[in-house]
């Protein structure tokens, strides 16, 4: 019984002192996790055809993003048909916006998550940041939490992450041909 209502105490001291003490604490973004991307190859006729943003000014055949409407990333696409094929005309990719409606709502970034798996992010919780590196892009998880000091009284793992977010990180170039309307920046 003794240790009971001790654990009782213990417990109601450390969860009013959190309390208390999280309203004056700073916060700092952590990365969970880093992902690269893929690169895959899509149809030079497709490019002609459906991307509704093209911006060829970086001089280079290399494309990272293309942004295509009504497009079905799964059901009419076998993920075979975005491997390299030097007998077609194709352009490398290593991220796709893309709507599966004639809207023209951008609803996902289609993305290879290894070397043979198709995967996709959902745009309404994905946001997008700019890598810092020219050719590399890559996901990532970031979470924002309570930056604790070292003390006696207050452990960084009894205090409760605040927001948790996936990043596509993408490189500045291709971060600048992005239309201001379809970028979302990260919160924190």
């Amino acid at each position: 019984m003794v240790l009971l209502i001790g654990s009782g105490v213990a417990l109601v001291a450390t969860l009013t002192t959190n309390l208390f003490v999280r309203g004056h604490l700073e916060t700092k973004a952590e990365t969970v996790w880093t992902k690269p991307l893929y690169t895959f190859y899509l149809p030079d006729s497709l490019f002609l055809s459906t991307i509704k943003y093209v911006d060829d000014s970086l001089g280079n055949t290399k494309t990272q993003i293309s942004f295509i409407n009504n497009y079905d990333w799964y059901n009419k696409h076998a993920k075979e048909e975005f491997y390299r094929d030097t007998t077609k005309w194709q352009r490398p990719v290593n991220i796709v916006l893309y709507s599966s409606n004639k809207k023209g709502t951008i609803r996902w970034f289609g993305v290879f998550k290894t070397k043979y798996k198709q995967g996709y992010y959902d745009y309404d919780n994905t946001y997008v940041a700019s890598s810092g590196n020219d050719t590399i892009s890559y996901i990532t998880k970031r979470k924002l939490v309570y930056s604790v000091p070292p003390s006696n009284w207050i452990t960084g793992f009894s205090f409760p992450r605040i927001k948790t977010a996936t990043v596509l990180c993408i490189p500045p170039k291709e971060y600048a041909m992005i239309p201001d309307s379809l970028i979302r920046k990260l919160p924190f």
